[in-house]
């Protein structure tokens, strides 16, 4: 008898979850609402936050790990039941020891710029949880998350 999965993913013969993690990007108007989405999704994964109260090594961590999960990819076959498979040898600067980024919350000031250097998310998936004020800002939104 097949077991339904608590977490929305599907089971293997085995029992075991097959779930592939998709990593997520989710833009916020304002802080407040970047800390209220990181807590309300803190039990569905690893949750990274981008705002402007990080320092430059703490926001190179995040971004660092939210390049490695759009790498991976959201059905990567590299993974087995046990997790991710750490496929490179960075360290992981995030602090928390968990190099994956299932979702990131950000303000639109604290997305990653070119400008900057940085790269963008890369991420197949942009949750707009504020309606941007503009049609610059959305695209922006869009480029920087989805990489495109």
């Amino acid at each position: 008898a097949a077991r339904a999965s608590t977490r929305g993913g599907r089971e293997s013969s085995t029992g075991t979850s097959t779930r592939r993690d998709i990593p997520v990007a989710i833009a916020c108007a304002a802080r407040d609402g970047v800390d209220e989405v990181a807590a309300a999704c803190a039990e569905f994964g690893v949750i990274r936050t981008l705002h402007a109260d990080q320092d430059a090594d703490e926001r190179r961590g995040v971004l660092a790990a939210c390049a490695r999960s759009a790498r991976r990819g959201a059905f990567d076959d590299s993974r087995d039941d046990e997790g991710p498979v750490d496929d490179d040898d960075d360290d992981d600067t995030a602090g928390d020891g968990d190099a994956r980024c299932v979702c990131v919350v950000t303000t639109d000031a604290c997305l990653p710029s070119a400008a900057n250097g940085e790269a963008s998310l890369g991420f197949p998936l942009l949750v707009n949880y504020d309606v941007p004020r503009t049609k610059e800002a959305y695209a922006r939104r869009a480029r920087v998350a989805l990489g495109g």
